[in-house]
């Protein structure tokens, strides 16, 4: 295994970009971001070079800032503009992953950007001298979109479970830990860390060891249905703390009305969609099978499961349906625990 503190390489790739911007008149300063910036950098760290054009020339960049990078690293495999803005990502041969990104004089003061580490000024007047310091942690703060779009597809599951959507409803266990992320990072009052590869060095023990010990689930929906319940649980439980912490106001009524998606009271009128959507072509003995509901109750015997099968029994006159329909009711059951 490589040394993973040997930045060689890419420091060989910094050492060039002066020599290089200065070789083109239309540059006029050129700066690093990133771990390369804070001192955080090791073997895997990308480079992240800013560069500062002059107005006339922001055409020719957004169709040519690979010729730049590939003065720098060559030969390139990949050089994928990142849309919205002028430049992108360019990839070696050896996996050198470089980051260009090209602002207009007109549209930014590089002396204003945090964290920054000089690199190159043609005019010496337009970047600071030394690098800049960013403050990583601030004050907590609550973090409404992600709170939103969690409640948004907390109220969705049903949606996938009932459409069989394996593939889509194990994605859902992936989004919402990436929602816990965004959570855990605004407790320190993390806005910016700097990079998509590196989050360890952000986290207190405590919040490491609660990431990860959230369960994974292959694509067996009872292992899917139990990884749901257990993050939805953590991401409610500590993002209605942190509300509490920030004096935010939390959206109560997306809420409730996320959670009536999926709760007991509404949930056999969702079975019932759920299975007029899955009136298949029944093959195969097994599990498509039609069997009688109520011999399938007494087959599994006591508990809340037959409890909630007798409901949907009685209010909706479900007499006969498939095995795996009946079995989805028991996933709905756990789905809708994770709500309470």
């Amino acid at each position: 295994m490589a040394n993973s503190g040997d930045t060689t390489v890419q420091q060989a790739v910094i050492g060039r970009v002066p020599e290089v911007l200065a070789a083109d008149d239309r540059i006029l300063a050129g700066w690093l971001v990133g771990s390369f910036a804070t001192g955080r950098a090791d073997a895997y760290s990308d480079i992240d070079l800013h560069c500062l054009i002059t107005d006339e020339s922001a055409d020719w960049f957004r169709e040519n800032w690979a010729r730049i990078a590939s003065d720098l690293v060559s030969p390139l495999v990949l050089a994928q503009a990142i849309p919205g803005i002028i430049g992108g990502y360019a990839i070696t041969p050896d996996w050198l992953h470089l980051d260009l990104i090209v602002h207009l004089r007109g549209h930014l003061d590089p002396k204003t950007v945090a964290g920054l580490r000089p690199l190159y000024d043609r005019t010496g007047h337009l970047l600071p001298s030394e690098t800049v310091p960013r403050e990583v942690f601030g004050e907590p703060y609550f973090p409404d979109r992600e709170i939103s779009q969690f409640l948004y597809f907390v109220g969705n599951l049903p949606v996938l479970i009932g459409r069989d959507e394996r593939v889509l409803s194990h994605g859902s266990v992936s989004g919402f830990r990436d929602i816990l992320v965004s959570v855990v990072l605004a407790e320190r009052g993390i806005r910016n860390r700097g990079g998509a590869k590196r989050l360890n060095p952000f986290l207190t023990a405590e919040q490491r060891e609660t990431l990860e010990s959230l369960p994974t689930a292959s694509m067996d929906y009872a292992e899917v249905i139990e990884a749901l319940r257990v993050v939805t649980r953590v991401v409610r439980q500590r993002s209605k703390q942190l509300a509490v912490r920030t004096g935010a106001v939390w959206p109560q009524e997306l809420e409730d009305a996320a959670l009536r998606s999926i709760h007991p009271e509404s949930g056999p009128k969702l079975v019932l969609e759920i299975v007029r959507i899955e009136r298949l072509q029944l093959v195969g003995p097994e599990p498509n099978r039609i069997v009688d509901v109520a011999e399938y109750v007494e087959s599994i015997g006591p508990g809340d499961h037959p409890r909630y099968f007798r409901q949907v029994i009685a209010e909706h006159g479900v007499g006969r349906i498939t095995r795996n329909q009946l079995e989805r009711l028991g996933e709905l059951v756990a789905v809708e625990q994770a709500g309470q």
